[in-house]
């Protein structure tokens, strides 16, 4: 089993960045990233890069049930959550 308590190291963080683009995965804004577990830390998420993806703040907050959807921001929880599945598996082969 993972640690959840420990912070992602440099070099995972450096890893999903570039994998990422430096950018959100979702919008493509490459201001202000931050790192968005897959599996939550307190579900049993790892810090590996298979479980982890660049998102700028406003997505984030989306992924995390925040932001209710409106005309200015065209997706709700369930889409975002849906797109960073079909992104990992995609990118990791998962399905196959």
């Amino acid at each position: 089993m993972f640690s959840t308590t420990k912070r992602i190291t440099t070099a995972t963080r450096k890893a999903v960045y570039t994998r990422d683009g430096h950018a959100c995965i979702l919008c493509q804004d490459a201001r202000a990233i931050h790192l968005h577990h897959f599996i939550p830390r307190g579900a049993g998420g790892h810090d590996l890069e298979s479980n982890l993806v660049c998102v700028c703040p406003p997505c984030h907050r989306v992924l995390h049930g925040e932001y209710e959807y409106t005309y200015d921001f065209p997706f709700d929880k369930a889409t975002a959550e849906d797109a960073v599945y079909y992104y990992l598996a995609d990118y990791y082969g998962w399905g196959e």
